[in-house]
């Protein structure tokens, strides 16, 4: 995966990578899609946020990133943990230019068989946490001219 573009030769930008030294937030990072994202964007030289409810694996997660880190424990269906993750984030790394929703849950089998209370916690992590996660980082993203992106994956 490929996620800077080649700079023109014999340009300013031919030195500094347009992701070089920004700040990029995970959720759902510990393992999987998220790990892999955070790795692909410290390669690009962006410092990255890793958030989620795991704080050993996020640590471990981090200790493969060749650029600055920070690892904030959070769910994404509590918006009051989401806003103190975004101060972290702002007072430590600086203001996001890149967030990732990426923290879901899935249920398996049929749905008639399916357990309400699981039921809602899928809805709530991967509908509500990423809304939550908007929420929280769109004032930095407003100030970057950042992205956010959403993930919708079992493997995620």
């Amino acid at each position: 995966m490929h996620l800077t573009p080649e700079p023109r030769s014999g340009t300013a930008a031919a030195h500094v990578p347009p992701l070089w030294g920004r700040v990029a937030v995970v959720t759902g990072a510990a393992r999987g899609i998220g790990a892999a994202l955070t790795r692909h964007l410290s390669a690009a030289g962006m410092q990255i946020a890793l958030l989620g409810r795991e704080a050993q694996s996020l640590r471990v997660a981090a200790a493969s990133l060749a650029t600055p880190s920070l690892c904030v424990e959070c769910d994404v269906t509590e918006p009051e943990a989401l806003d103190e993750a975004a101060r972290q984030v702002a007072d430590r790394l600086g203001a996001a230019s890149v967030v990732v929703a990426n923290a879901g849950v899935a249920a398996g089998g049929p749905f008639r068989l399916t357990d309400a209370g699981l039921w809602r916690r899928v809805v709530d992590v991967n509908l509500t946490g990423s809304a939550n996660t908007a929420r929280a980082f769109l004032p930095q993203l407003a100030r970057t001219h950042g992205y956010f992106l959403q993930i919708a994956s079992t493997a995620a």
